[in-house]
C-alpha cells in the first residue's frame, strides 16, 4: 500500500470512528431518555415532555464527554498505534508529508504500510455499540 493510501485509509477510519460513537451516545441518550419516562409516568408527569427534555440533554452530555467531532486523523493514529502494536507507534508518519520524512521514517512507513487494512480495526468501537443496542434494548423492554 502507498503512502497515501495508508492516509486517505486513516481518514476514512476516522469517519467510521466518529459514525460509531456517535451512533452509540444516540442509543445510550434513548436508553436513558426511555428509563426516565418510566419513572415520570410513575410520578404521573408527562412522560412525552420528560422524555424529550432528559433524551437531548443526555445527547448533550454525551457529544460533550465524548468529543466525537474533535477527532482528528492524528487523534485517529494516536488510536491506531494503542489499539496495534503491529503499527510500531508509527501510524502517525503516514499522515507527515514525504519531505518531511527522514531515511529511517521512510523505511518504517513502507513496513507499516503492508499492514493497512487492519482487519479488526473496529473491534473495540463496535463492541461498545453492542452494549448500548443491549442497553436501549433493555429499556425499550422495560
Amino acid at each position: 500500500m502507498l503512502k497515501t493510501e495508508g492516509k486517505s485509509w486513516i481518514a476514512d477510519f476516522k469517519v467510521k470512528l466518529i459514525l460509531l460513537y456517535g451512533l452509540q451516545i444516540l442509543c445510550i441518550s434513548f436508553a436513558i431518555a426511555f428509563i426516565f419516562s418510566l419513572f415520570a409516568n410513575y410520578f404521573k408527569l408527562n412522560p412525552t415532555l420528560s422524555f424529550s427534555v432528559v433524551f437531548i440533554i443526555a445527547l448533550f452530555v454525551g457529544f460533550l464527554v465524548k468529543r466525537v467531532f474533535q477527532i482528528k486523523n492524528a487523534t485517529t493514529a494516536k488510536y491506531l498505534d494503542e489499539h496495534f502494536p503491529q503499527l510500531e507507534e508509527s501510524a502517525s508518519l503516514l499522515l507527515k508529508p514525504s519531505s518531511d520524512l527522514s531515511l529511517l521514517e521512510h523505511l518504517q512507513v513502507n513496513k507499516i504500510a503492508d499492514f493497512f487494512p487492519l482487519e479488526k480495526g473496529f473491534k473495540k468501537p463496535i463492541n461498545k455499540l453492542f452494549w448500548s443496542l443491549s442497553a436501549l434494548l433493555f429499556s425499550i423492554g422495560i
